[in-house]
Parts: C-alpha cells; structure tokens; sequence
C-alpha cells in the first residue's frame, strides 16, 4: 500500500538560507557599538550567533566555550569578518559557579547583549 498522500502547508521549501534571513545581509550595523558575550561560543549555534554579531557590527565580543582552541578559531574566522572588532576569548565551564564568577569580574565595561 502506497503512503498517504499529505497536503504541503508550505509553498516554497529551502535548503539553504536566503537574502531576506541571511545574517550577513540583515543584521548589518545592528549591532553597532555594542559588547556581546557568548557562551558556548566555539561550535553549533554559539559560533554561528558569534559569526552573526560579528556582521552585525559589534565592537567586542566576549566569547566563552570549554575549549580554547575552538574560541581562537572562531576568533580567527571574526577577524576575517571585520579586523576592527575586539574579540576576548574566555575558556570557561558555565556548570562551574567560581569560572563564571571570574568571567564576569574580568570583564571590562558593560555588557549590552548576553
């Protein structure tokens, strides 16, 4: 017996993302000026709202993971984005109070987006 046949509710399906939801295209100067911090910045979504904010102008991104390595790639993969944006790399377990505690007395100024 052949599958049912399901009525499609979506008129257009995407693989990929598009100019009117493409971070690179939308969220330009958005987040201009702006310090952000990150957790879980070195891989799956942390590294891609990382990636974003970098498009969208931030001016320092603090970012957090349990590995340095993967922070200083991201870095590095920001600073290819824009050169101007201060980027700090902070290796710290969130699950840890005294890491977090030290994170947030280390930083300088405010931090406009968590």
């Amino acid at each position: 017996m052949p599958a049912p046949i399901k009525p499609s509710f979506i008129e257009t399906v995407r693989h990929d993302v598009y100019e009117t939801i493409d971070p690179r295209t939308t969220l330009v100067n958005k987040a201009q000026g702006k310090t952000v911090l990150i957790t879980g910045a070195g891989r799956g979504i942390g590294r891609a709202i990382a990636i974003a904010f970098a498009h969208a102008g931030a001016s320092r991104l603090i970012l957090t993971a349990r590995t340095a390595s993967q922070l200083e790639e991201v870095a590095n993969e920001i600073k290819a984005i824009a050169n101007n944006i201060e980027v700090i790399n902070v290796a710290t377990d969130v699950a840890n109070e005294s890491q977090v505690e030290a994170l947030f007395h280390g930083i300088k100024g405010v931090v406009d987006i968590l």
